[in-house]
């Protein structure tokens, strides 16, 4: 049983070391929250780069409408950029074609889910680049989070759902309201 088990890792550890970088380029996907059988009025867009084995994850999420005095009920996006160079997500390769990412912060984790297509990168071998894979075309996205409410003593979950075709047009709930210059 022992030798089995030390065949299995070796056989896991071999696997895992014939896995190469993330292809470079980037992917990107909208998704709503799906949570107790219902779409959230809020919206997220990631876009994920990888460059040379680095990748990071931009999230502009487009929140639930707000009061703001003088403008009314209105939209704020936000924006934050994640990087696996200093781990704030962790991201790894399950496949060919297949990129997991995991992101723990504030008593959250959530999970997300790429498939893709990719091409070989002419460019790579003549200059010489670690990475001949660029991301060709996204084929597959999901994903899942899990928050703890301490408070409540009760745990949440809900299931990211991506938006359906290439460029989906999408109405907001309310108008979306961007800072300038003070007049």
């Amino acid at each position: 049983m022992l030798l089995h088990g030390a065949v299995a890792a070796l056989a896991a550890s071999a696997a895992a070391a014939t896995l190469q970088l993330p292809p470079n380029g980037e992917l990107r996907v909208a998704y709503r929250q799906l949570q107790a059988g219902k779409l959230s009025e809020p919206f997220w867009h990631l876009t994920l780069r990888c460059w040379e084995g680095t990748c990071t994850l931009r999230e502009i999420g487009f929140g639930a409408c707000v009061a703001r005095p003088g403008v009314g009920r209105v939209w704020l996006p936000g924006a934050r950029t994640m990087t696996s160079r200093t781990q704030e997500f962790v991201l790894t390769e399950v496949g060919e074609r297949a990129l997991e990412a995991e992101e723990r912060g504030k008593g959250t984790t959530i999970k997300y889910r790429w498939l893709f297509t990719t091409l070989e990168d002419a460019s790579a071998k003549r200059e010489g680049r670690r990475q001949k894979r660029i991301f060709g075309s996204l084929t597959g996205f999901s994903g899942a989070a899990v928050r703890s409410a301490p408070f409540a003593d009760k745990i949440l979950t809900w299931e990211l759902v991506p938006f359906k075709g290439r460029f989906v047009k999408t109405k907001p709930a309310c108008d979306l309201a961007l800072e300038g210059l003070p007049e």
